[in-house]
């Protein structure tokens, strides 16, 4: 009889104390778990190389910035633009029959990392329709979130395509919120008009957005 006393008290005085810490729980105030005010987002950007191919064309992180997309804040003169820093995923070129095409990522972040050259390319005898898809290597600049602050001018990747081929960029990329959104240098521009620019900038103008309003 005593243990089964004990058996049951020990039953009673879990069951009490279950419900007290439940109790006590409920009435300890819960914040809000943490969550990032800055939107980020993640989509395909194309591209079409429009009156020639390129040559070892440079595609800086400017470059993506303004092709992500801006607003002209000074007629004619200034695209201010709406992303603050991305992340490239990978790089696919579609190309025409016989053509040929290589894709050559950033170093690495100088003091950092081997000395290396990674590079993508196909055979010069293939001569059906065919699509290169390439990633930027690990430890390179491009395998990196990067932002306006700092890595503006950096170079992420030079690209050589012909006429007609299509570029194909995955990356996800975030609104500004901390940090300054970068601006570039346009010659036409309406005030207040959006404007997607060229993957290798307004200057060159070559591998241009498709379906989206573009300037130079």
């Amino acid at each position: 009889m005593r243990k089964t006393g004990r058996r049951v008290g020990k039953r009673v005085l879990g069951s009490l104390t279950s419900a007290v810490l439940g109790t006590l729980k409920q009435l300890v105030p819960r914040l809000p778990p943490k969550w990032d005010a800055t939107g980020r987002f993640s989509r395909k950007m194309r591209f079409v190389a429009s009156t020639a191919g390129t040559n070892l064309a440079a595609v800086s992180c400017n470059d993506i910035f303004a092709a992500l997309g801006g607003t002209c804040t000074t007629t004619n003169s200034v695209l201010t633009c709406w992303f603050s820093s991305f992340k490239i995923s990978q790089v696919c070129v579609f190309l025409p029959g016989g053509a040929t095409a290589s894709i050559i990522w950033a170093s690495p972040t100088p003091g950092i990392g081997p000395d290396t050259e990674p590079t993508t390319a196909i055979l010069t005898n293939n001569t059906i329709p065919h699509c290169i898809v390439s990633k930027p290597p690990s430890n390179s600049m491009s395998d990196r979130w990067v932002n306006s602050v700092e890595t503006g001018t950096t170079l992420m990747f030079t690209i050589s395509v012909p006429q007609g081929a299509v570029i194909d960029i995955q990356l996800a990329f975030t609104l500004s919120n901390n940090f300054t959104p970068q601006t570039t240098t346009i010659a036409t521009g309406t005030l207040g008009s959006p404007y997607y620019l060229a993957l290798d900038g307004p200057t060159t103008n070559n591998m241009r957005p498709v379906d989206l309003p573009t300037t130079h």
